[in-house]
């Protein structure tokens, strides 16, 4: 833990299957949502996983859900603005 900022060691921290849950969106979202600054978040020292700030998620959650949608939505090849995610 001694790579990891002692800012992030008090804080809890979710897996992104869980936060995937909370927004219905896949895990492989939640990631990028971190990786592209959209969820305050960090891949861990190992570099094989991620994890997110639970604050960062609950001040999402205190938002209005188009804001939200607005914020965190993922401009990809292929994804059609308005449309879920697909499911695999």
């Amino acid at each position: 833990m001694s790579g990891v900022p002692l800012e992030r060691r008090r804080q809890r921290l979710l897996k992104p299957g869980v936060v995937a849950k909370i927004f219905d969106v896949r895990p492989r979202t939640v990631i990028e949502w971190v990786r592209t600054g959209k969820l305050r978040g960090f891949q861990t020292p190992g570099g094989q996983h991620y994890r997110v700030c639970q604050s960062a998620v609950e001040a999402l959650l205190r938002m209005d859900r188009p804001e939200v949608e607005a914020l965190l939505r993922m401009d990809s090849p292929g994804k059609k603005a308005g449309l879920p995610d697909a499911r695999t």
